[in-house]
């Protein structure tokens, strides 16, 4: 049996491998079709993580929005939506976004033990549980195992550009979600999917393709990756 959760990293990006551009707006990428799928796909799951920049910019709720999913998670016995989770090492949160809503939604931020004082007064008011690692940054495989034994069997990872990065380079991935756009960005300074690193996966490793399909306009390819032999009981 696996001690991490089941982790799903899902992104839409541009033709040329961009997030967004440059400028104030969020560049939307996806298709409407496709934000229906990204909301099939929660709906799977006991958890969304997003990094500390994704909520400060973009303020998701990351609810689920199809009302005939909400039903079947409730004749399942889950939650309305799964757990709301970020991490933070600056403890640079606002309090009044939507992800810190009382909804009866769990609201998890991982930090390090310097910034969990800051955290527990400053969301004092919001229903978040603040779980702080004795380490500079936040250990992702510690993470990993905390939301394991807190039930989140499945994750959805939907962070940016250094989430992506952290948890792909870490070996962390389960499976790869990639919708893209049919357009370019065309800015060199525009965010990218990932950034510089060293990933498991390279010209040696190969991941598999396990589907591709017609999205809207989009093309979604989702695929398998190999995670390190750790995680797993023996």
């Amino acid at each position: 049996m696996s001690l991490l959760p089941y982790t799903i990293l899902s992104s839409a990006i541009s033709l040329d491998g961009h997030l967004n551009d440059t400028s104030e707006e969020r560049l939307l990428l996806s298709h409407p079709k496709d934000f229906e799928r990204v909301d099939s796909v929660r709906a799977t799951c006991d958890g969304i993580l997003i990094g500390a920049h994704t909520l400060r910019v973009d303020n998701p709720s990351l609810q689920i929005r199809a009302r005939s999913l909400i039903q079947q998670r409730l004749e399942m016995n889950k939650p309305q939506n799964p757990a709301r989770i970020t991490l933070s090492l600056s403890g640079n949160l606002p309090s009044s976004h939507k992800f810190f809503e009382d909804n009866g939604t769990t609201v998890l931020v991982y930090c390090p033990s310097k910034t969990a004082i800051h955290l527990d007064q400053h969301l004092k008011d919001t229903p978040a549980q603040i779980v702080s690692q004795a380490d500079a940054e936040v250990n992702l495989r510690s993470l990993l195992l905390d939301l394991k034994k807190r039930k989140i069997d499945r994750l959805l990872i939907e962070g940016g550009e250094r989430i992506a990065t952290a948890f792909l380079t870490a070996g962390l991935i389960n499976e790869l979600q990639i919708a893209i756009a049919p357009f370019f960005v065309g800015d060199s300074l525009a965010p990218r999917f990932v950034g510089s690193g060293i990933f498991h996966h390279n010209k040696n490793n190969r991941m598999d393709l396990l589907d591709t399909k017609m999205v809207g306009d989009m093309a979604v390819l989702t695929y398998k990756l190999q995670t390190p032999h750790y995680e797993s009981e023996s």
